[in-house]
Parts: C-alpha cells; structure tokens; sequence
C-alpha cells in the first residue's frame, strides 16, 4: 500500500514548470457571516478550494492501482462531499492529484468537521476499511438576523 506524504485543504495548489507545488491559504477554519435567519437545506458557500494528497510508492506497489477516497463530514456526521480518483504507481515513486472543488456546502451546525482520507487497492470487493488520514476543519457561522430594510 502507498504510503500517504500529504494530505491538506487549501484555497489553491499551484504547480511550476519542475512540477513542485505551493500549497496557497492552508485551511483549517472557515469562517461565514450570514444575513439570514436561518440556513437555507443545502446551502453552498461560493468558494473554490483544493484538496492535495500526495503518495509515496512502497517496492510492493509497482504495477497496482489504487482507489483514494476524500469526504467531507459535518459536526453531526453527515456527509457533505466525496470525491474519489483511481492512481497508479507505475513509473513514478510518487502521486500526486488535486481535488478542485467548487463551494463550500454548509453544514447544518457549525463546528468542526472532518476531512476523511481512505485508500484501497482498485478490486471490487475491497472494502475502504479505516481512514488513513483525518484532517480537522472548523466551520463558524455567525447568523445575523435580516434588517427591516433588506
């Protein structure tokens, strides 16, 4: 199984010409100011954002393809995005993929949320089993009551 060298959220990834990467606004708190009176289901905030892992290839690994998993879950355990990439460590010792997402869902309850990182071996059958990695993002939302005029 690779071996997991990086595993973050941030406001971008950039990569230059020799393939190294800058990781822009390291994330681990958000912060929402609303002018409602309550959240509306399934509201996203407007926000691009990446998630960057990065993997390292063990002797075992050359030739097999792998599966990782990304989730999003909320203070009260709901599930808010996924994303999920197949990979490869056939030349290269490592692997490296950017999850760009588009907005930020809104979680029924501020607080903190989980990122969740799972990799398995690209067979059916396979379960994901444990997360690999857990990376803590507290969401603050300040609700500010509309005003008369609004």
């Amino acid at each position: 199984m690779p071996r997991l060298l990086l595993f973050a959220p941030c406001e971008r990834v950039i990569t230059d010409e020799q393939g190294n990467v800058s990781l822009i606004v390291l994330l681990s708190a958000i912060r929402i100011g609303l002018n409602l009176a309550e959240i509306p289901q399934k509201a996203v905030i407007p926000m691009r954002w990446d998630i960057i892992t990065m993997w390292w290839r063990s002797p075992e690994d050359s030739g097999a393809k792998f599966e990782q998993h990304v989730e999003l879950v909320s203070p009260d355990e709901k599930v808010l995005i996924t994303n999920t990439a197949k990979f490869g460590l056939v030349e290269a010792d490592t692997h490296r993929h950017v999850a760009r997402i588009q907005g930020f869902p809104m979680p029924r309850l501020a607080g903190r949320c989980f990122l969740r990182l799972y990799v398995r071996e690209d067979r059916e059958g396979i379960d994901r089993g444990e997360p690999v990695a857990i990376y803590p993002l507290t969401v603050e939302v300040d609700l500010q009551a509309p005003k008369e005029n609004e």
